[in-house]
Order: structure tokens, then C-alpha cells, then sequence
């Protein structure tokens, strides 16, 4: 009959083997089972070692959760059309879970014609995408011409928090998605190399905006 040492034994060869993986993933899963197949020899012990055993359950406890967290991040992400629409449009400098965990700090709103989206002289609490050309800008009631679709409408609240001059309005019915400022920044200020993309994206959107108001002026009668 085998004795509890081979317990230890087959469980510390667990544990040499995890320390070999090169994925953390399975370096955990190997770590669970080493404590595991290591608490029997902690039990069968003349008098029952409860310390051990204890502290094997927290390990097991503690990599069971880390092993829960990476394969969640780990699942394929599957993004409904209007999101794949405007990540492909507009955010494919970020991953697309970055992204779709960028989608789920704000809301989706369909809106109908005449319906404002940012109003001028208030603070820019939230960047609105539209999923088509349906945004216009105006000044003073003059139109300055329509938002591409994928446009970040208020993108300057992300670098300076001035009111805004502009007004954004509905031209006709559409799907805008409306992002948090502030839960964006913070995000952005946790996550040194989140806020370099973001700032990318900010730019090629700037770039895309002046690059359509070239188009406009082109396209006026001399």
C-alpha cells in the first residue's frame, strides 16, 4: 500500500512542472493540482496537520480565482454589428476587448431628427459616435456641414474640459453612442498604454474631421 509520502511527492513534482509553464494560465492550473494532491499526506498523518491543509486550501482558493479571471479574458469577443460597424470605423487602434469594455461605460441611443446631441456653452460630459452621417454642426444657427459616420463629436473634452462652441444636432433619425468623459479619463489615467491608443485614435479622428471640411470647401461655388 502507498504510503502518504508519495502524496508529497507526486504533489511537489506537480509544482516542478508548473514552474516549467511557460503559459500563467496553465502554471495556476498546475499549481491547483499540486496542492491538491499534496493535502492527503497532510490528513493521513498520525495527528491531522490543519495548518497545512489550510493554507493548501487558500493557495488552491487564491489561483482558482486568477485562473477564472484569465480565461474570461481569454474568451473570443463577439461584438454585435453596430459595434464591429464603428470599431472597424474608428477604434481599431484598440483590441477589440479594450473596446467593447469602452462600449460598456456608456449607452447606445437612437435618435430621432431635431434631437441635440451636445449643446454649446455646457460642459462635454459625453463623446458621442454616430453610426452614420446624421450629426450636423452649427455655429451661431449657421451649419458648418455634417459629422462623418464614426466621428467623435466633442473629442476636445478629452484634452482641454472647455465648454463646448459647437452645437451638434440630429439631422435625421440615427444610432449614436454616447461615452463618459470623466470614466474614460480615469480609465485612461490607470492605464498608461490605453491612454496613448486613445490619444492615437483622438488624433487620426482630428485629422479625418479636417480632411472632410477640406472636402466641404472644395466643394463650394468659387
Amino acid at each position: 500500500m502507498l504510503g502518504p509520502e508519495y502524496f508529497l511527492h507526486a504533489s511537489n513534482i506537480t509544482r516542478v512542472f508548473s514552474f516549467s509553464a511557460k503559459d500563467i494560465l496553465w502554471l495556476r492550473i498546475l499549481a491547483i493540482f499540486g496542492s491538491l494532491i499534496g493535502m492527503p499526506y497532510f490528513y493521513l498523518q498520525k495527528e491531522v496537520l490543519w495548518e497545512p491543509i489550510i493554507w493548501s486550501s487558500a493557495f488552491v482558493t487564491i489561483n482558482g480565482y486568477h485562473v477564472w479571471r484569465l480565461w474570461l479574458e481569454r474568451r473570443p469577443i463577439q461584438l454585435s454589428p453596430d459595434e464591429a460597424k464603428l470599431y472597424n470605423m474608428t477604434f481599431f487602434p484598440l483590441n477589440p476587448r479594450q473596446f467593447l469594455e469602452l462600449v460598456r461605460l456608456g449607452h447606445w441611443a437612437d435618435l430621432r431628427a431635431g434631437d441635440i446631441v451636445i449643446r454649446p456653452g455646457e460642459p462635454i460630459e459625453e463623446l458621442a459616435v454616430p453610426l452614420t452621417e446624421s450629426v450636423e454642426g452649427r455655429v451661431s444657427h449657421r451649419s458648418l456641414g455634417t459629422f462623418a459616420a464614426g466621428a467623435i463629436i466633442g473629442a476636445s473634452a478629452m484634452f482641454d474640459g472647455r465648454v463646448s462652441q459647437l452645437e451638434a444636432v440630429a439631422s435625421e433619425s440615427c444610432r449614436v453612442l454616447h461615452l463618459p468623459v470623466l470614466a474614460i479619463k480615469e480609465r485612461a489615467r490607470k492605464n498608461p498604454q490605453l491612454a496613448r491608443t486613445l490619444e492615437r485614435i483622438a488624433r487620426e479622428d482630428l485629422a479625418r474631421k479636417l480632411e472632410h471640411l477640406v472636402g466641404l470647401a472644395t466643394d463650394l461655388p468659387r
